[in-house]
């Protein structure tokens, strides 16, 4: 019993020290990527398209809802109005750097039950290592310049995932 309590605080600090590598090396890259970005991808006509729905949130919510699933834009729309209470003027540069900062927060947050997930799955030395191969092959990383809703996908998946994962482990429905 000893031995487990002293080697649980060693464990949690290590995973904290991964993380943080993980989530300085995503981050960086991803403002990186969206520093440098210019050129709407192939998938522009989706990302026009998410913004736009992001937009109307303000004046036909209802009908935003009805449509197709809203989660991504609502996300969008509430980083938008954070910044331009801050900045005080909102324009479509605000809009697409709303959007692109949404999906690098999601991103960075999803690597957090990835890492946990693999943890438990193959061991924190191994899951270290498969999620910075991730975080730094190129395609997985140009979604984050890009808006689509791959990486808020990822994050309620793998944190749906991990959470099952935990009650199993539990024993809890």
């Amino acid at each position: 019993m000893t031995r487990s309590k002293s080697a649980n605080p060693l464990t949690r600090k290590q995973d904290i020290i991964h993380l943080a590598i993980l989530l300085v090396i995503a981050l960086g890259i991803g403002l990186y990527l969206i520093a440098t970005t210019v050129v709407i991808t192939k998938d522009g006509v989706w990302y026009v398209w998410y913004i736009q729905l992001a937009r109307k949130f303000s004046s036909e919510s209802q009908d935003v809802i009805k449509g197709l699933p809203f989660g991504y834009p609502l996300l969008i729309f509430a980083a938008n109005k954070l910044v331009t209470s801050l900045s005080g003027s909102s324009s479509l540069s605000t809009w697409i750097y709303s959007a692109q900062s949404v999906t690098l927060l999601c991103r960075l947050l999803a690597l957090i039950p990835l890492y946990f997930i693999g943890k438990f799955l193959v061991g924190g030395k191994r899951s270290f290592w498969t999620i910075f191969i991730l975080i730094i092959l190129p395609y997985p990383a140009e979604f984050v310049s890009d808006v689509l809703r791959e990486w808020p996908h990822i994050l309620f998946l793998a944190s749906g995932f991990l959470f099952l994962m935990l009650g199993v482990k539990q024993g809890k429905w």
